[in-house]
């Protein structure tokens, strides 16, 4: 586990250090309201490190076409997107973040306090600060957007649905602290780590009468690849870690949507592969304009 997280650590760093900071460089865009005789649509945001970019294609054809999702579920980096555009953040915003990357003096930072860090990076407190700046009421209930994130309990290994009261940014934070990486997060008397490790993909947790139809997007590969790199560093962490283990948390929220958006059916890319973020996040765009062009009925789900 050790010597997993020692390579995951900068990469998984970056993603969630970007999905945070762009706050201070972009004002709020207004978001398309829900339109008459449009289903309510539960969207669910599955955890899979960079492949996540693929999360802000989907959410700029969804506004694109008008779609407003009514909920909104994530764990892990899906939690991180997720927050965000609850929040009122416009998917254009997300992806023009990106598309700036000016995140490396922070992450200089970052990067040199995790060499001294004991139990994960040191510098978490700044991050804690960055999403309380970015949501300063720190409610679930005062969101725009309903919402729920997944992490895990680590005493018990189970996991733990918030979607309600105040400590967003903890629930948030630890939905996404990924042992080693980032310090667990204390809540009360318990501490919590990334919730893929048991529910990659939240969608069982979401009240049935909070929607209509219940819209899963799974950036996670469901096969791997045939390669000759079997054993290598890079399979081990973005095919194995990357493909097995999420794939397995992620089978009970499969089975709990009405609809999947899965961007990355091969795994040509992995959950490392940060620097090609224009690519996932253009395959998870055309992923869901295919999805609403082909499959997308709002007439048959409303209810």
């Amino acid at each position: 586990m050790l010597f997993f997280m020692h390579f995951y650590y900068k990469e998984y760093a970056f993603f969630v250090l970007f999905s945070l900071l762009f706050s201070s460089l972009f004002s709020q865009e207004a978001q398309p309201s829900q339109s008459v005789g449009q289903p309510h649509i539960a969207l669910v945001l599955s955890g899979g490190g960079a492949l996540g970019y693929a999360h802000i294609g989907v959410l700029q054809a969804f506004d694109e076409a008008g779609i407003r999702p009514s909920y909104i579920a994530g764990t892990s980096m899906g939690a991180l997107v997720g927050v965000l555009y609850a929040q009122g953040y416009s998917a254009n915003e997300l992806y023009e973040f990106v598309r700036q990357r000016r995140l490396h003096n922070l992450l200089r930072n970052v990067h040199a306090s995790a060499r001294h860090a004991s139990r994960g990076i040191g510098s978490y407190k700044h991050v804690r600060q960055l999403i309380n700046d970015v949501v300063p009421h720190d409610s679930f209930d005062s969101l725009a957007i309903p919402f729920l994130c997944v992490a895990t309990d680590i005493a018990t290994g189970r996991a733990v649905v918030r979607s309600s009261g105040n400590n967003l940014s903890s629930w948030v934070l630890a939905s996404a602290s990924i042992p080693v990486v980032f310090k667990p997060q204390l809540i009360g008397d318990n501490y919590y780590c990334d919730g893929g490790f048991v529910d990659n993909l939240p969608a069982c947790h979401i009240p049935p009468e909070a929607y209509d139809l219940c819209v899963g997007v799974d950036v996670v590969p469901t096969l791997l690849p045939e390669t000759d790199r079997f054993f290598s560093t890079q399979f081990m962490i973005n095919d194995v870690y990357g493909t097995m283990i999420l794939n397995v948390s992620s089978q009970a929220g499969r089975a709990c949507c009405h609809s999947l958006i899965q961007p990355h059916h091969d795994v040509r890319y992995g959950i490392l592969d940060f620097r090609h973020y224009e690519i996932l996040r253009q395959r998870g765009y055309e992923a869901a304009r295919h999805w609403i062009e082909e499959r997308y009925n709002p007439l048959s789900a409303v209810r």
